[in-house]
């Protein structure tokens, strides 16, 4: 691990926490090391407060982005803009009211629409809206709301980016890249986990 890692690691108080980053460390340098082929111990990875870890010697246009909840973590490896969001889709939550704060209008409509399906859009928006939110540079992000980002939108526009998403019975999984991959491998790391997989399908509506 390199320095900044350390201390990171060192600075976070929950077990469970230092377990987690433990865990992101070892998938993304397993996985990058399956991708181009560099023994894991040689990626220099750089760690700064409230940003993504950096990878100072990755291969030129290669994109990552990484996320977890709840013990389960996904990391992201694209050769163009790719953010990923995961989240735990049992944890009950006001969805009306936490939409007023961060969704657009149109989106408003969808969760209040269908009662039946309020639960289930309000996932799908929120992991779509941070996963395309992480493909932003950092400067753009500083000028980004959420509200401002319209799911909808990015669906029917598919000529800049696409969206993938995949669900189980605990997890939304939401993928945004900006140029359309022709294939899209998984690896799962590792291997002997009894982790349910992912299946990712490229979005075309949502139910309201």
């Amino acid at each position: 691990m390199s320095a900044s890692e350390i201390a990171r690691l060192n600075a976070t108080k929950s077990n469970n926490k230092k377990r987690e980053f433990l865990i992101s460390r070892a998938l993304m340098r397993h996985a990058l090391t399956q991708q181009f082929g560099t023994p894991e111990h040689e990626w220099e990875f750089i760690d700064k407060p409230n940003c993504p870890p950096i990878v100072n010697n990755l291969p030129k246009n290669t994109y990552l982005s990484l996320s977890h909840s709840n013990g389960l973590i996904c990391f992201a490896i694209s050769s163009s803009p790719v953010g990923i969001d995961l989240e735990n889709v049992l944890t009950e939550r006001d969805y009306e009211a936490l939409a007023e704060i961060f969704m657009s209008d149109e989106e408003l409509r969808i969760i209040s629409h269908n009662k039946n399906e309020q639960a289930n859009n309000f996932y799908r928006l929120w992991c779509a809206k941070e996963a395309y939110y992480k493909t932003l540079s950092r400067k753009k992000q500083l000028e980004t709301s959420l509200k401002k980002i319209s799911v909808p939108s990015l669906i029917r526009s598919k000529e800049q980016w696409f969206l993938y998403e995949a669900n189980n019975q605990q997890f939304q999984l939401s993928l945004v890249v900006k140029n359309k991959p022709e294939i899209i491998n998984y690896n799962h790391f590792p291997v002997s986990s009894n982790e349910p997989m992912f299946t990712l399908s490229l979005s075309d509506k949502f139910v309201d």
